[in-house]
């Protein structure tokens, strides 16, 4: 436990504003259909290149007008995704887990399996997250390994108890957390297992303006799992309902909007 004292001096910015945004990564890893080099053009920095290199894949599975959060980064929007583009992503993420050649070599080909015959057991939830963009700044995003679910972690920080600290799951690295009364601080995207200095906590939110933030979360989980919920029943998914909690990370949200799916 951390002593109240030490910790009633700091002072972080304050997130009270922040918006939430509800993101869905597009890997090229998923929807590869060829390979595609990296440009080779000095003229591009970095994340031109990245974006380059991933709208290259995107446009092989016939995926256009795509921007993403940030130039270089291979999420978007969940809201700005239409529906035809959320199909493919379905298509991909259901079909390429079964259709693992014998090197390995995975294939999107939804010819190569019916809907009606996948095994549902095989699905994690989609990779993405939630973006906390304040001002200019994203503060928080969605890394590596992070996928929908882990929007249960966030309730969880909800829980903590006066001194308490925790490592928020959102990919790697995570995020830092701690209760200070009745407050929350943040330190940056890190890979951590015990206390920091306190200088290192550089973002707070007041429990009631965070609870306003998983409100937010949570309307906007709720308006993606109904319009995953109605492309499944399109594509005649077994246990629409069952698959759209499995690929959201969590349990549909009605009037409990604090329900994360309890994973295995």
């Amino acid at each position: 436990m951390i002593g109240e004292e030490t910790l009633a001096k700091r002072s972080g910015r304050d997130l009270a504003d922040a918006h939430i945004v509800l993101a869905l990564e597009l890997g090229p890893e998923l929807l590869r259909l060829q390979d595609h080099d990296w440009p080779n053009d000095p003229s591009m920095d970095h994340a031109l290149a990245s974006d380059t290199f991933w709208k290259a894949f995107l446009a092989d599975s016939g995926i256009v007008n795509v921007t993403a959060i940030a130039l270089g980064e291979w999420q978007v929007a969940a809201a700005d995704l239409e529906d035809a583009t959320l199909e493919i992503l379905l298509h991909a993420h259901l079909f390429r887990w079964q259709n693992d050649d014998e090197e390995g070599q995975e294939v999107m080909s939804p010819e190569k399996t019916e809907i009606s015959q996948l095994d549902l057991n095989l699905f994690g939830a989609l990779n993405g997250g939630f973006y906390w963009i304040e001002g200019n700044d994203m503060i928080f995003k969605p890394q590596c390994c992070g996928d929908l679910g882990n929007y249960a972690n966030w309730i969880d920080a909800m829980n903590l108890q006066p001194g308490e600290h925790a490592s928020i799951w959102v990919g790697h690295p995570s995020i830092p957390c701690r209760r200070v009364q009745d407050t929350l601080e943040f330190a940056d995207h890190k890979d951590w297992t015990g206390e920091l200095p306190d200088e290192a906590y550089r973002f707070e939110i007041k429990l009631l303006a965070f609870q306003s933030i998983l409100d937010e979360m949570a309307a906007q989980m709720a308006a993606f799992q109904a319009r995953l919920l109605a492309l499944l029943q399109a594509m005649k998914a077994p246990d629409p309902k069952g698959l759209t909690e499995q690929l959201s990370g969590v349990n549909m949200i009605g009037n409990d909007f604090l329900s994360p799916k309890t994973r295995r």
